[in-house]
Formats: C-alpha cells, structure tokens, sequence
C-alpha cells in the first residue's frame, strides 16, 4: 500500500488545527488588561486607548463616516462607539458590478474603562476619519476617617 493516504494523518491535521485555534481563544480570555480581552472581529471599530493620569483617550477609526453618523456613549465604566450610514440608496453604474464589497451596515464597538469618568466633561472630535474622544477620570476622594461615639 505504498503511496495510499493515511486517514489518520488527516485527522491528526485537523486535531492540530482545533488545538491551535482553542489556544489562540483563550489567550483571549486569560488577558491581563481590560482591553485585550475580547478580540477584534473585521467589523469592529479600531482603537486605542491612552492612559494619562488625568484622562483616558480613545483614538478610533472610523473611515467614511460623518459626525452625524456617529454616536458616543458613557455609561458607568463603559465607552460604547455607534457608527452607522443613512442610506442614500444604490448608486448609478453605467456597467455591471465586478466585485462589489463596500458594505453600509452600522458597526459599534464597546470598551471597559478602567477608572471612573467624570461624564459630564467627555468630549468627542472626528477628523478625517478619526475619532478623538477625551474621557477626564473622575476625582473619587479616599475614603475618610469618622470617629463614632460609642453609647
């Protein structure tokens, strides 16, 4: 039988495969920082994220949208960035599409912050694609000292 395919070489193959890609997944999940623990899908917005020591900065890009297709939220230790095109309908083509893969589908993307934001002094800029959106940490005070009179 020399010169047959082995089966059993083939499942070894595909054994190997699922290994690898079960390991990739839960480096995923045994992530240290709060924002490596998901992984970015194609559809998801790109970010980063820069820590200063009195603020949070989120860069994203967001290509070919508008200020007014984009949304920004804060809520509690969350940033949630919403972006969707109105649609204008199909575009005028004189010929037949070859390959047609611009797609118009909202996309969002939603990151756990790692501090309190002081929400009220958020701010959001968009500029030639990009988002520039400034998350001030709020100043939570220590905890203080109350000496309590025992009766």
């Amino acid at each position: 039988m020399n010169g047959s395919i082995n089966p059993f070489d083939e499942i070894a193959g595909f054994v190997n495969q699922m290994s690898r890609q079960f390991e990739d997944a839960s480096r995923n999940l045994e992530a240290t920082e709060p924002f490596d623990r998901l992984p970015i899908w194609p559809e998801a917005i790109p970010v980063d994220v820069i820590d200063t020591d009195e603020e949070l900065v989120v860069v994203a890009d967001v290509p070919g949208f508008e200020r007014d297709d984009v949304e920004v939220r804060v809520t509690d230790r969350r940033l949630r960035i919403d972006v969707d095109h109105e649609e204008a309908g199909e575009e005028e083509t004189t010929g037949q599409y070859l390959r047609h893969e611009r797609r118009h589908k909202p996309t969002s993307r939603t990151l756990e912050v790692p501090a309190e934001i002081a929400t009220d002094d958020v701010e959001a800029h968009l500029e030639n694609g990009v988002l520039r959106i400034t998350l001030p940490k709020e100043v939570v005070e220590k905890g203080r000292e109350v000496q309590i009179a025992v009766e």
